[in-house]
């Protein structure tokens, strides 16, 4: 994906998700994103089984390419939960699974602030994922087939594994995202052929002092 096509994805996103946010702005959230609208494939949402106030819709802000892109959303509370949904394409095709949280921005504020969310053990079904645990690490310590959306590589190594932020789900391994600190990988679907995905995850201490208190579990 080039940095021009990403910028304008994002950028797009950004004003969505302002929009969706003046509902209730400071809320954690897991968000799952599928998709790319470069890639005509047509995705949607199966079920959704595990994952707490959880919710899937399809990228409206794109308009005639909407049915590409298929976010999910779920609450993240300060215990490690697992989110479990499944969705399908209408043909197959090689889409982007891009992991991250949410952002917020303060009224009259000039800068968004990050909603951190930490994730591991990240498993598919109907697809094959490679390091989904992060546990395989490159030279640099990022893991591996995964691409860390930052700014800069200072960035990538404050999203793997924080000490501050505890113990990962298994092993030792895990990242903390954010919406504009995110982890991509691209994964294979087939016409027809239900793609299961299950991720854990949990609220990262680290937050903006006007983020909600954390979600409870049901």
């Amino acid at each position: 994906m080039s940095s021009i096509v990403r910028h304008i994805v994002c950028s797009v996103s950004l004003l969505f998700m302002g929009t969706l946010l003046a509902e209730n702005p400071v809320a954690v959230r897991l968000r799952v994103d599928l998709g790319h609208p470069n890639v005509p494939a047509k995705l949607k949402n199966v079920r959704i089984e595990k994952g707490l106030n959880a919710n899937s819709y399809n990228a409206s802000w794109m308009k005639e390419k909407k049915d590409r892109l298929l976010c999910y959303e779920f609450d993240a509370t300060d215990e490690w939960q697992e989110a479990v949904f499944t969705f399908v394409s209408d043909r197959d095709a090689v889409i982007p699974m891009v992991v991250k949280g949410r952002w917020y921005r303060p009224k009259n504020a000039k800068d968004i602030l990050p909603l951190r969310v930490l994730v591991d053990n990240i498993q598919v079904e109907g697809s094959v994922l490679n390091n989904g645990d992060f546990e395989e690490l490159n030279d640099k310590g990022f893991p591996n087939s995964w691409d860390l959306w930052a700014k800069d590589d200072k960035q990538r190594k404050e999203m793997v594994t924080p000490k501050s932020e505890g113990e990962a789900q298994s092993g030792t391994v895990f990242l903390r995202v954010w919406h504009n600190n995110a982890a991509v990988q691209r994964i294979e679907v087939q016409k027809d052929i239900p793609v299961r995905i299950h991720v854990w995850y949990k609220r990262a201490k680290l937050q903006p002092k006007e983020a909600q208190a954390p979600a409870k579990k049901k």
